[in-house]
């Protein structure tokens, strides 16, 4: 009885016209999928579109790219699309996290010491082609991100996606957000888009506004933006979410606030735990 399976590739794009399967193999017994670590050819995807599981297999995908070129989104959306829709169907995510570094987007629901609900995606893209890696988000359909209540946003590289096109998807997909989960650094991006001023407002039953450290960098805070953003919410007669920061740093220092600052912001103070 295979409950878990892990296929690893192969480098060598010779073997990318050999067929895995003549006929879709079900595996209903399969409790949990990882595919990677780095796919070069298309092996894996290929086995991955071709056969079926149950709704209460778990996935860990991780498409990064050895020999320097992106995944294409198409080989992607075929392998996954299925796969994604009857996952979520059975297991809608109340938290999800989005992470962008370097050329790598990651999407993950909340960690579980269960395999059967994990879901984790990291793809490779290329800067020009960014909206179109975002479209893996699509996957879950509006009737699977609706669920989402929180979401876990990080970026950490300034020149990778377009903010506009990045943020409208993200507001788009997961209406009702409760909790964002956000950077300093990704709020800084964010707010420079002025996208946060649209009408209408983008999260609009936001409730907590939760800063997330970087790890192992020094941050420094702009008041300003952040009193900004609560006063835009304000004006719109949108609901003003309760601040949170850690005490520190991601570095481990303390933040430059004085007493005004912090009081004007409301600021409830948590110590933040790495999981």
């Amino acid at each position: 009885m295979l409950e878990t399976l892990i296929l690893f590739s192969v480098l060598d794009s010779s073997i990318d016209s050999i067929p895995f399967l003549t006929s879709p193999l079900h595996l209903r017994r399969l409790k949990y999928l990882s595919v990677g670590d780095d796919i070069c050819g298309r092996p894996p995807l290929a086995f991955l579109a071709s056969i079926k599981t149950e709704p209460t297999c778990g996935l860990h995908f991780d498409a990064t790219d050895r020999c320097g070129e992106s995944v294409p989104i198409g080989d992607i959306k075929v392998a996954l699309g299925n796969f994604a829709r009857q996952h979520f169907d059975k297991h809608p995510p109340e938290e999800l996290s989005v992470y962008v570094d370097g050329e790598d987007i990651t999407i993950q629901t909340a960690p579980s010491d269960t395999k059967e609900l994990a879901f984790y995606i990291r793809v490779q893209y290329r800067y020009e082609r960014f909206s179109q890696y975002c479209e893996i988000l699509e996957f879950m359909e509006l009737q699977h991100s609706s669920s989402v209540t929180t979401l876990e946003v990080r970026i950490e590289d300034e020149s990778g996606p377009n903010q506009t096109l990045f943020w409208a998807l993200l507001a788009r997909l997961f209406p009702n957000v409760q909790v964002l989960k956000i950077t300093i650094f990704t709020f800084d991006l964010w707010f420079k888009s002025r996208l946060f001023e649209s009408n209408p407002i983008i999260f609009p039953i936001l409730r907590e506004f939760r800063v997330m450290p970087r790890f192992y960098v020094a941050e420094t805070i702009n008041p300003d933006s952040f009193t900004e953003f609560f006063n835009v919410r304000k004006e719109q007669r949108i609901s003003i979410p309760a601040f949170y920061m850690p005490t520190r740093d991601g570095y481990g220092s303390k933040w430059r606030l004085n007493r005004s600052q912090v009081a004007e912001l409301n600021i409830r103070w948590y110590e933040f735990v790495k999981e």
